[in-house]
């Protein structure tokens, strides 16, 4: 059935995908100007497409933690962990230098930390394919729709933990509820931040 928006879920992704691969370049293009001040941004372009030299181990914790507020976020949960799981392997992701740079400070021997892949569905595929976590966090506002897709028909289950969603994003995502819709109600678990931000993210399809 069509949603609100008059238009199917799959065609909404399709045309979603069919976008963002058109982009590719300007995205691309984006990093390497950022990377004037921030070299980072020039580095291991491979890994924004999905591939790249790091291959985790199967069975990584996936954190992804986009810059460098969610980073400091996720450094009181990966400390809880690694109490309770003192052979934790984690494969830590970002989407800005900041983040990454933030990120190195969190990992131990057998970790990896790549770039989070650019959201078409061939680079998530073989970001999947590549590292094989055994279950992803994703930190605070971090919604994908082709990464949550693909993770659910590769049978990794995927957390948004420290969950916020202000009433400006709801709004805005209301506009695109066939694409955002199926994305919130592949999670497996939500562990949002305020009781208001619960009740908006139960609005958006988190159960």
């Amino acid at each position: 059935a069509c949603t609100r928006t008059g238009m199917k879920p799959a065609l909404a992704r399709a045309a979603y995908s069919a976008l963002l691969r058109l982009m590719t370049p300007v995205y691309l293009a984006r990093l390497w100007w950022r990377g004037r001040r921030e070299p980072a941004y020039r580095t291991h372009w491979d890994e924004r497409l999905g591939g790249g030299a790091v291959k985790s181990k199967p069975g990584a914790l996936w954190v992804h933690a986009v810059s460098l507020g969610e980073t400091r976020a996720a450094a009181a949960l990966l400390e809880a962990l690694r109490k309770d799981v003192p052979n934790l392997r984690l494969l830590l992701t970002h989407g800005t230098a900041t983040g990454r740079d933030a990120g190195q400070a969190l990992l131990r021997a057998g970790d990896a930390q790549v770039w989070l892949p650019y959201d078409t569905p061939g680079a998530v595929r073989r970001f999947l394919r590549r590292h094989r976590p055994r279950i992803g966090v994703l930190m605070e506002t971090e919604i994908w729709p082709n990464l949550l897709l693909e993770a659910q028909r590769a049978g990794v289950p995927m957390v948004l933990a420290n969950a916020r969603l202000s009433e400006k994003s709801e709004r805005k995502g209301g506009r695109f509820v066939s694409l955002l819709g199926p994305a919130v109600r592949s999670l497996a678990l939500v562990l949002a931040q305020t009781e208001a931000d619960v009740a908006r993210l139960i609005r958006a399809g988190a159960t």
